[in-house]
């Protein structure tokens, strides 16, 4: 009896215990579930790596398309600020050529006006030089003036005739003279009166020209100012996303 109770529990606790091959079954069902898990949890990576390597293709495609847009953009303004410049600075070259022009033709008015006191100072001259010749032929009628009243008491009729001719051309010629004195202070005055506003008329000009110059000049400063600050700004901006895209590439490489 009590060896077939001793055998009865050996039989009975040998059935409970798992055979060799259900071990390795399983063994081998939690190998391909494990590898089955790695392979799905692979290809989830791959995919989400794919997507983000799309993303960055795109941002470096848009990256480039933006860099040459600024490129196209900043040689389109430039060449606008030239060709702007250019205009203004033949609207500029314009204005003082006429300005010029207009100078010149007062500068020929006045240069007429010098030639004609220059001739007047010289029939000044040559009246002068007359007025010598009437000083000495008056100073010969005094001569013979007083040769005359020697003889007056002789020749009263002859010398009464003589003297008022005498008379006549003393008065005529202070006459002439001192007509020709006024006449030659009167062009003198004109011409000093001319330029005197020539010259006024000028500076006047001048400084209005000058100060049209000077904010010309200055709205062309401003503008290049105000274009070369924005461009460097975007310029900045384009560098700095260039910068965080390759940061961002170079992490995912040292995670993969």
């Amino acid at each position: 009896m009590a060896n077939c109770l001793e055998r009865m529990s050996t039989t009975n606790s040998l059935e409970d215990k798992p055979s060799l091959n259900s071990i390795r079954d399983k063994l081998t069902t939690f190998e391909n579930s494990m590898l089955n898990s790695k392979i799905k949890q692979k290809e989830e990576d791959d995919i989400k790596f794919n997507r983000i390597n799309d993303t960055l293709s795109n941002l470096n495609e848009q990256l480039t398309k933006e860099s040459n847009d600024r490129v196209l953009s900043r040689d389109t303004l430039k060449k606008i600020t030239e060709d702007a410049a250019n205009r203004m600075l033949n609207n500029v070259q314009n204005k003082l050529n006429k300005k010029v022009h207009h100078l010149a033709e007062k500068l020929d008015v006045l240069i007429d006006k010098c030639v004609t006191l220059e001739n007047s100072v010289n029939e000044m001259d040559q009246k002068l030089n007359k007025n010598a010749y009437f000083e000495m032929v008056e100073n010969d009628i005094n001569e013979i003036e007083t040769n005359i009243k020697n003889d007056i008491i002789a020749k009263a009729d002859k010398d009464t005739n003589i003297l008022d001719k005498i008379c006549y051309l003393q008065n005529t010629n202070k006459i002439k003279i001192h007509d020709n004195n006024l006449w030659n202070n009167e062009c003198i005055n004109e011409i000093r009166n001319n330029i005197d506003q020539f010259k006024q008329t000028f500076d006047n000009e001048n400084e209005v020209f000058y100060k049209y110059i000077t904010n010309e000049l200055n709205n062309i400063k401003y503008a290049l100012e105000a274009t070369s600050t924005a461009r460097k700004q975007s310029d900045q901006h384009i560098l700095q996303a260039i910068d965080q895209m390759m940061s961002f590439s170079l992490q995912l490489k040292k995670k993969n």
